[in-house]
């Protein structure tokens, strides 16, 4: 079952061009696959006004163990 993480991605590519893994493309394909990678997951992740996610501000939380004092 796709998974549809980085390493699923690139390992689909590899599968596409024929070739057993990855790595085994020539490292300036592997940059030239990656950098095709990160620009569909900008595109379909990252808004057009350039604003941050409403996603990320409603679910991403975080606890501190110990009290803090800030200045």
């Amino acid at each position: 079952m796709a998974t549809g993480d980085f390493a699923y991605i690139r390992s689909a590519v590899a599968e596409m061009l024929s070739v057993p893994t990855f790595a085994s493309l020539p490292t300036n394909l592997q940059q030239e696959a990656d950098a095709l990678i990160n620009e569909a997951y900008r595109e379909c992740f990252i808004r057009a006004d350039g604003k941050r996610p409403p996603w990320g501000q409603r679910w991403l939380s975080f606890n501190l163990k110990t009290p803090v004092t800030f200045t």
